[in-house]
């Protein structure tokens, strides 16, 4: 019986622990689930939902603790004095601060096929202009799938001239009166266009 009442005093005498509570600096707050490390012994804790951390049988002497939690600066702490059967009792206020990132960049994808399209639309891409040997803008059309060039007109699938609507940039290029090219480019003027954007 004498044997085991000293290896109980001796179990409950030789640790301490620390308690603390962490805090918004600028609300007041209380701080879920924020990190709390002893560094000397790498112990570790959380807060709970009122903000407070309990960390048990922590050996007597000197500890360093660090506090850390997302969104927020981390703060260190020294020289936290654990004594035997002893609590440290602490109270943290940590600092908000914004979270950096790194920027997102995400690239957009035609689909080969658009569902809801009840023609056919070509597309003449920016990247394509300067390998295309033509020199009016309107001959790019040319160079499309399933379009033919018959004297002046352009016939897409079949179709004839004023059946086909022309755009530039969204906006038609058809005189409304007679069905023809009512606005007709060089392809020097396009790379002059180009070349300003670019600048």
């Amino acid at each position: 019986m004498t044997n085991l009442l000293l290896t109980i005093l001796l179990f409950n005498g030789i640790t301490g622990k620390i308690q603390g509570v962490v805090k918004n600096e600028e609300t007041g707050e209380p701080i879920v689930y924020a990190n709390v490390t002893v560094l000397d012994i790498d112990t570790k804790a959380a807060t709970d939902e009122n903000g407070n951390f309990y960390i048990l049988n922590v050996p007597s002497g000197y500890y360093k603790i660090e506090i850390s939690c997302l969104g927020y600066q981390k703060k260190f702490i020294d020289n936290i004095i654990v004594e035997i059967d002893q609590t440290a009792r602490l109270t943290v206020f940590l600092k908000p601060t914004l979270i950096e990132m790194l920027p997102i960049t995400i690239t957009g994808e035609r689909p080969g096929v658009t569902k809801d399209m009840v023609g056919t639309t070509y597309i003449v891409r920016r990247a394509e202009l300067a390998y295309l040997p033509i020199d009016q803008a309107t001959k790019f059309v040319v160079f499309q799938p399933a379009v033919t060039n018959v004297d002046t007109a352009i016939h897409v699938r079949g179709g004839r001239a004023t059946e086909v609507q022309y755009m530039i940039d969204n906006v038609s290029i058809i005189d409304p009166q007679t069905g023809d090219l009512a606005i007709n480019l060089s392809k020097g003027i396009i790379d002059e266009v180009l070349r300003s954007v670019k600048k």
